[in-house]
């Protein structure tokens, strides 16, 4: 009588079990909202930011950093939806550390002497913000894929919060 009552315990557990970590995923739907969000958040850091100084540059890499951070500890169950979130972090997380490189040569050049060795000094700068720029180059075509991948995946309905089942 007490083995099957364990066992039957048992079972009830890993069923709440198996329910609430499904249950905290949800639907594709919502996955797909959930997603978008957390990319939004980065992409709207990213307009909305000038970076043509130094601090608004570190700034923003912290920012992207951070969101990089939201977007790896997003739970997510829908394998192309991981893979989509995995690229995305590490976007995020490219981005933040060749801004955080910018940045510190935009600095280094905004505290340059006026004097022969400062105008060295700037020219490193500019040469190193130049270098970075293009070092984005392969990001952007990353992020532009993940993109398109992430549209067709999610349709324009993973927008819309999703009504309640009058069923439940």
């Amino acid at each position: 009588m007490n083995f099957k009552f364990r066992r039957v315990v048992t079972l009830l557990t890993f069923v709440t079990l198996l329910t609430s970590l499904t249950a905290c995923a949800g639907s594709r739907k919502t996955q797909c909202r959930k997603l978008i969000e957390v990319v939004d958040q980065g992409n709207r850091a990213i307009a909305t930011q000038d970076s043509s100084n130094g601090a608004t540059t570190l700034r923003l890499a912290q920012e992207l950093n951070l969101v990089a951070n939201q977007m790896e500890e997003l739970y997510l169950t829908n394998g192309r939806l991981k893979k989509i979130r995995v690229g995305f972090t590490e976007v995020f997380r490219e981005f933040a550390i060749a801004l955080n490189e910018m940045g510190q040569a935009l600095e280094a050049g905004e505290k340059s002497p006026i004097s022969v060795e400062g105008r060295t000094e700037l020219v490193k700068a500019i040469e190193k913000v130049n270098q970075v720029s293009q070092q984005t180059s392969p990001m952007s075509e990353k992020a532009e894929t993940l993109m398109a991948d992430m549209t067709k995946y999610c349709p324009p309905e993973s927008l819309q919060p999703e009504e309640p089942d009058p069923s439940k």
